[in-house]
């Protein structure tokens, strides 16, 4: 007796947690085609920005400041570990305040020329949550 009512408070508990996770809790993923887009994002709601680089050639850096609206939780590389394979930069960011913010990104050649081999922007728009 005591499974079948531990098995129904689970079940409960799932069931309410399944109705109070936001539809947006999954995040929104945008790349190297979204830019010059206008993106829409919900205070909270992740966001993860990937884009296409070539391993030893260079690194993906952001340009300017990207507060209150958006705040970077995180950085990171997909990539073999070969010079010259393709490679991901991946910047993850949480919307914090309401608001419109262009988040800019410059791809830096490898061997200290200042000029940017690629770039990218995108407009964020935060709404409230």
């Amino acid at each position: 007796m005591g499974r079948v009512i531990a098995h129904t408070v689970l079940r409960s508990g799932l069931i309410a947690a399944l109705l109070i996770t936001p539809a947006w809790a999954d995040g929104v993923t945008i790349t190297d085609k979204d830019a010059g887009k206008t993106i829409a994002v919900v205070s909270g709601q992740p966001l993860t920005v990937r884009l296409p680089g070539t391993r030893g050639s260079g690194f993906w850096r952001l340009d300017g400041d990207l507060t209150p609206e958006l705040t970077l939780s995180g950085r990171s590389t997909e990539s073999v570990l070969v010079p010259g394979a393709p490679e991901t930069t991946i910047f993850t960011f949480t919307p914090r305040s309401a608001g419109t913010v262009t988040l800019k990104a410059s791809y830096v050649k490898a061997g200290g020329d200042p000029t940017p081999a690629n770039s990218f922007a995108v407009l964020v728009t935060v709404s409230p949550s």
